[in-house]
């Protein structure tokens, strides 16, 4: 966890150990609301390499109503020991960014991650952005020969925001 969350479904943590435990999964992640309840962490996708957080600021029920591949996830991450020690574990040179370059590595051995909706949890604390641009870009700078598109972010929904919109015709 990033910062301090409660649970809100009464199993998130078991929805999350079982996720994260099957073979071909690295992490797995929660729909995390902020403290006004609208959606703070729900995946991440990176259509054109920067981090965009899918579903940032929605109301709760609007987020994916089943379980999806993302290229990463943030806030909370539910991962088996033994793929966070193959990893190389999280790097903290990257800050808030640590978790989206775990599972940015993750991907790139061949293993899922996935969100997970019906496992919710609420932040205490009030919500913070990141605006570490020199870390965007590096991660960015890092991943772009590896990761040069989101397998599953539709190009024609818009790049500079992660909500499904399509772009402009």
């Amino acid at each position: 966890m990033q910062t301090p969350a409660m649970g809100l479904t009464h199993d998130w943590l078991t929805r999350l150990i079982g996720y994260s435990s099957q073979p071909d999964i690295a992490a797995a992640g929660p729909v995390v609301l902020a403290p006004d309840g609208r959606i703070q962490d729900a995946g991440i996708a990176m259509p054109d390499g920067i981090a965009l957080p899918l579903h940032h600021g929605r109301g709760a029920a609007e987020g994916t109503p089943a379980v999806a591949n993302v290229i990463a996830v943030s806030g909370v991450v539910m991962t088996r020991r033994e793929i966070y020690q193959q990893l190389g574990g999280l790097d903290p040179t990257y800050g808030d960014l640590a978790p989206v370059h775990y599972c940015l590595r993750a991907t790139h051995a061949n293993l899922r991650i996935v969100t997970v909706p019906d496992a919710r949890l609420r932040t205490t604390t009030p919500e913070h952005t990141t605006n570490d641009l020199p870390t965007l870009w590096r991660l960015r700078q890092e991943w772009a020969h590896t990761h040069t598109h989101d397998p599953y972010y539709n190009p024609n929904y818009r790049t500079d925001r992660g909500d499904f919109i399509p772009r402009a015709a």
